[in-house]
């Protein structure tokens, strides 16, 4: 008796398993890793090749439907993942914006185990049309999916100890604006009440979206997710709204401090 019970706890739980992976939406499919030696012959994937920050590339073959579901699945570089939504947003456009976190990998951990709010194993899509633009961490590390000019999407992941640096080599040379002690908010305080909400314009020259090569409006509508995300991780009240994208003919200089004098 105790044998069959056995047996029927185990048959229980593997139904379980496999019901879980069942009720996931494959994401993304990987095609091929985009080496420098081929990236002569690819020359969209080859200019993500050539940013310093990319480790790895990767062309993908994504479902942008696949985010109208809860769960998703897809590989990370060979590593197999599965993500739960925890929320999502309508896009005026008609896109939309998906949020989730990725599910434990442990084998102890239950079956529906998600960390509510756990930004090393986040996700974060948005989706306009038939492209997919996102941001992934798994343990930490960066991985971006975006879309590219010829129809294609890459899968890209970041050495961040390779980023640009985050100021132009002048701001140093800065007037440094002291801040009284006494001046600084603590975050409950800052984040008790209403959060405020700023509304941000984005202007983009013609040069900086024909060098990203892919969807810039869905680029800016991440940054602005991701930046909503930080402050509810940080309970921090505030939240920023897209005004608005646009573009401007303007040439740039290279200069940052040029650029904002002009």
């Amino acid at each position: 008796m105790s044998r069959f019970t056995g047996y029927t706890v185990c048959g229980v739980l593997l139904g379980l398993s496999m019901v879980g992976a069942a009720g996931a939406a494959p994401l993304f499919e990987p095609v091929t890793v985009v080496s420098r030696a081929a990236a002569g012959s690819e020359p969209v994937l080859g200019a993500l090749v050539a940013v310093p920050s990319s480790a790895t590339v990767q062309e993908v073959r994504v479902d942008a439907a696949a985010v109208a579901q809860p769960r998703l699945e897809f590989e990370l570089l060979g590593t197999p993942v599965q993500a739960v939504r925890t929320r999502s947003e309508a896009l005026p456009d008609g896109g939309s914006i998906w949020y989730g976190q990725l599910r434990s990998s442990s084998p102890s951990a239950r079956l529906d185990r998600v960390e509510q709010n756990d930004p090393g194993n986040s996700v974060i899509l948005v989706r306009s049309g038939n492209t997919l633009t996102g941001s992934i961490r798994k343990d930490g590390t960066l991985y971006r999916l975006r879309p590219l000019s010829d129809g294609r999407h890459a899968l890209v992941e970041v050495d961040e100890s390779r980023m640009p640096a985050d100021h132009p080599a002048d701001y140093n040379q800065l007037p440094a604006i002291p801040m009284p002690a006494n001046d600084r908010l603590g975050i409950a305080a800052a984040s008790s009440g209403t959060p405020a909400t700023i509304r941000v314009l984005v202007v983009a020259t013609n040069g900086a979206v024909a060098a990203y090569s892919g969807n810039m409006q869905s680029l800016v509508q991440l940054a602005v997710a991701e930046s909503n995300q930080g402050y509810i991780n940080s309970n921090v009240g505030i939240t920023l709204q897209l005004a608005g994208y646009e573009t401007t003919s303007y040439t740039e200089s290279s200069s940052f401090s040029t650029d904002l004098a002009r």
